[in-house]
């Protein structure tokens, strides 16, 4: 069996814990985002959510019994801010951030970490006359 956890990072649990576990579907409000628990009675368990997070969360992860080692996936994006005003990157830009699906080992079994590349790509096309040959 595995059970997944959140907590805050002042400690408080907000899924799970406390030797209390969540079997059903349950709604987690973090300050202004609300994130969705599957529930630990479904073969997959899910957090999903779609606002930014303005504060740090962790995610905890107990294995009980003799199983294979978990398979947990996650995915998280990260706003790009414009320098001049402060705000996020339009969804017009002509830019777009791709990252090496090749992270690096983890530096810790228990709150570890590890790091991929991120590239920015332009989508814009030039004229052949405007580049400049070394």
């Amino acid at each position: 069996m595995l059970l997944s956890a959140l907590r805050s990072a002042n400690g408080e649990f907000l899924l799970n814990g406390h030797y209390q576990v969540s079997v059903f579907r349950q709604l987690i409000s973090v300050q202004d985002t609300v994130l969705e628990y599957s529930g630990s009675d479904n073969v997959i368990e899910r957090i999903n959510g779609t606002g930014p997070l303005r504060s740090d969360i962790y995610v905890h992860v107990l294995s009980v019994g003799n199983l294979y080692p978990p398979d947990i996936h996650y995915e998280f994006m990260v706003p790009i801010h414009n320098m001049q005003s402060g705000s996020y990157q339009s969804a017009q830009s002509s830019y777009y951030w791709r990252f090496n699906e090749h992270w690096s080992e983890c530096s810790a079994l228990c709150q570890g970490q590890q790091i991929v590349t991120i590239f920015s790509h332009e989508t814009l096309t030039y004229a052949r006359f405007s580049c400049r040959l070394n």
